[in-house]
């Protein structure tokens, strides 16, 4: 199935705004800039808005970047950039858009929105509005007259605007109860994923994770890997001897995020109404409910009715069967073909994955230089201890087989694959 972005419409998240007569003249080495924050939750950026006018004498092409901060000054390259013609600009102040390729911001992280105008040359040039209050609390205005070499912060804000689109959001949630033994658990989540510029590229389970957090917001119950970008259903599976530490119609929290991209990660706090009990004929509705909602997003149909009930059609049983484990097999009435899938059936006993129990079994020492290594792949620690252990295991199973020990090769290789299993980081 090809990927379809949605039409979303950006949104306003940062601003500041005053009716000031202070000004800055840009032109030629004289640029200037503008730092904000962003908040808890990440997000793209599409376009800034910046109230500028231009002197009698038209500037030229006038350029506005986003780029990193450093000590509250703009550093490196542009992240994204976009320029206008200075004829598009007037002798009046007013708001001038310029529309940015989209990518992601991390969260509670300042950048500089810089403005130049380098064809300019004094009288020409471009005034950007500013307020002498500092009024502004998220960042500062300031200056360079050597085209960036060096950065001076000024007492003053300037009128600016930052549009974008949330990175991550998480559209529904519901919970249910014995779905596939008694006491178990299954967290379903309906979440969008647009992360640029990873989104739709990279495969988001080398990324991103759904966990399972208890009331503090900070202890891991479960997780697991994000299988689709996109709109789409995900969940985490509790076997009944995993859930029974857990209380119903508590307030636990679900996260949807990364934590190797500046741990951006979307919450949502669980809701009395969010335990729908035992009774899956709930689950039932709450699938069909999310396969419309993907529909909206994704221009694709995925609900049919077949014998007037409504049912997934084979687009729609992809989604739901990547996201949600054995849900074909508990609720087959809901899908109008078998899906086949290439991956092997996950054990009930242990749906979710875990990055934090193989490190309370190997202890804080071992596991850290394995999480390091994992870091620089851009994968977990859990995944790179796994694939030595299959290494070490291929390894010496060769050895043994070109001494003509094939046998002994495969059975002295097994207590390595067993250690890895019992240690979980090999399912």
């Amino acid at each position: 199935m090809s990927i379809i972005a949605s039409e979303q419409i950006p949104e306003l998240y940062y601003s500041h705004y005053d009716e000031t007569d202070d000004s800055a003249l840009i032109e030629s080495n004289n640029w200037a800039y503008q730092t904000f924050t962003t908040g808890q939750y990440a997000h793209t950026i599409t376009s800034v808005r910046l109230r500028l006018k231009r002197t009698s004498t038209e500037p030229g092409t006038v350029t506005v970047s986003l780029r990193a901060t450093d000590t509250g000054v703009p550093t490196g390259s542009d992240l994204t950039s976009d320029t206008v013609a200075g004829t598009e600009l007037t002798t009046s102040y007013q708001m001038i858009e310029f529309e940015f390729s989209e990518i992601s911001l991390l969260p509670d992280t300042t950048y500089a929105i810089v403005l130049r105008a380098i064809s300019a040359e004094s009288p020409s040039g471009v005034y950007w509005r500013l307020d002498d209050t500092e009024g502004y609390t998220g960042g500062t205005y300031g200056t360079t007259s050597d085209s960036g070499g060096s950065w001076t912060p000024g007492a003053f804000d300037a009128n600016f605007e930052v549009w974008g689109i949330p990175a991550i959001t998480i559209d529904s949630v519901a919970v249910f109860q014995d779905y596939l033994e008694p006491g178990d658990m299954l967290f379903t989540v309906e979440y969008t994923n647009t992360y640029a510029p990873y989104y739709p590229y990279t495969d988001p389970e080398t990324l991103f994770h759904i966990r399972l957090l208890d009331t503090d917001d900070a202890t891991v119950l479960a997780q697991t890997t994000m299988k689709t970008w996109g709109n789409a259903p995900g969940s985490i599976y509790l076997n009944a001897d995993s859930a029974a530490g857990l209380t119903a119609g508590s307030g636990y929290l679900l996260c949807v995020g990364s934590t190797s991209l500046g741990a951006s990660c979307e919450h949502y706090e669980l809701q009395p109404t969010d335990w729908k009990g035992t009774d899956l004929n709930k689950l039932d509705s709450w699938i069909i409910q999310t396969a419309y909602s993907m529909e909206d997003w994704w221009g694709i149909v995925f609900v049919e009715s077949v014998d007037n009930e409504e049912v997934l059609n084979e687009a729609g049983g992809v989604y739901f069967k990547s996201g949600i484990p054995f849900i074909q097999t508990i609720r087959p009435d809901k899908f109008k073909v078998k899906i086949t899938s290439p991956t092997a059936p996950i054990a009930p006993t242990q749906i979710w994955d875990s990055d934090t129990e193989w490190q309370g079994i190997l202890g804080s020492t071992i596991s850290a230089p394995f999480t390091t290594l994992g870091d620089v792949f851009n994968i977990s620690g859990k995944a790179v201890f796994g694939i030595l252990l299959f290494l070490l295991y291929a390894a010496l199973a060769i050895w043994l087989s070109s001494k003509n020990f094939t046998t002994a090769g495969i059975l002295v290789g097994a207590p390595i694959i067993l250690l890895g299993v019992y240690i979980k980081v090999i399912d």
